[in-house]
């Protein structure tokens, strides 16, 4: 990349998410139909047995197992002890497009309020297990409101 080029992968970069998940996968073909058919993520960029996603704000990253920074031997199901929790516009909507395309639901679509200080923030979510294994919590959130506890 040239100097004069730097501005635009900048602006480029900017539209990148924060923190960006890296999924291993136990069958990337697998993986990769589940997110984008079931899910609806879009494909950023692939190379072979890697892809970029977005869906709405959230982005993360598939690549067939164990990947190139494997910390110990994969067993499924993967991300054991971890939830990834994605905000999206309308997650009783996508809860409801997956349960009628037959996809079982981890954790049914509920509402949930969390406190968060004085307040209690709502949403309503619902988790859903990918092919490898990995918990995606997906939410929309609903509001805000005094905490009740003492």
């Amino acid at each position: 990349m040239t100097v004069s080029q730097s501005a635009t992968a900048g602006d480029a970069f900017r539209s990148w998410a924060a923190v960006v998940p890296e999924l291993a996968c136990v069958d990337f073909d697998e993986s990769i139909r589940f997110y984008t058919k079931s899910l609806g993520f879009a494909v950023l960029y692939s190379r072979p047995n890697f892809a970029y996603l977005n869906l709405e704000v959230v982005q993360l990253m598939l690549e067939q197992g164990p990947g190139d920074w494997p910390t110990g031997e994969l067993v499924t199901p993967y991300g054991r002890g971890v939830n990834l929790q994605m905000v999206v516009r309308d997650a009783p909507a996508m809860a409801e497009r997956l349960e009628q395309s037959g996809i079982s639901l981890f954790l049914p679509l509920r509402e949930r309020w969390y406190v968060a200080g004085a307040i209690e923030r709502g949403q309503r979510e619902f988790i859903v297990q990918d092919p490898s294994g990995y918990l995606l919590r997906f939410m929309s959130p609903i509001g805000e409101r005094p905490c009740d506890h003492a």
